[in-house]
């Protein structure tokens, strides 16, 4: 029993941590604008395709990778967007150009997207139905501070 509560905080913290990576990279972009269209040498008309394209990846994506999960495995799905995640966010990082940021930022919304998408279902096939309701719980909080993150660094 101790380390089945175990294996489960254990899924839970890995999704609350990737549902809250994936909410809080959705926009916080938005804070860097200047600085960002200053590095690159762009304008504000191509930069903000750096937040249009994660949001159309999002959305377009959003269920087919939920669906994936539901064939190849959600937990190879969550863990797959990890990686690309990852891998997508050190290469915005050291992104030459305007326009190679946008692109990574679109690799970088696949990672996030598998993340989000699957974490539900990662949750529902984890925990018991008395224990859900709180698992659940916890991934919208780390979704809502997600959002809330972006405004408490914009006051500073």
């Amino acid at each position: 029993m101790h380390d089945e509560k175990y294996k489960e905080n254990m899924i839970l913290g890995v999704v609350v941590i990737g549902t809250l990576m994936a909410s809080i990279d959705s926009t916080i972009v938005l804070l860097a604008f200047p600085a960002i269209t200053s590095a690159l040498h762009s304008n504000i008309a191509t930069i903000i395709w750096v937040i249009i394209i994660y949001m159309i990846v999002v959305a377009v994506f959003s269920t087919q990778f939920g669906r994936m999960g539901d064939i190849y495995g959600r937990s190879r799905m969550f863990n797959l967007g990890f990686v690309i995640f990852t891998i997508a966010s050190f290469l915005c990082g050291i992104a030459p150009t305007d326009l190679s940021l946008i692109a990574f930022r679109a690799i970088q919304a696949i990672g996030g997207t598998l993340i989000s998408s699957n974490s539900g279902a990662i949750i529902a096939d984890t925990f018991e139905k008395h224990r859900i309701g709180k698992a659940y719980g916890y991934t919208s909080m780390s979704w809502n501070i997600g959002g809330i993150a972006r405004y408490t660094c914009s006051a500073e």
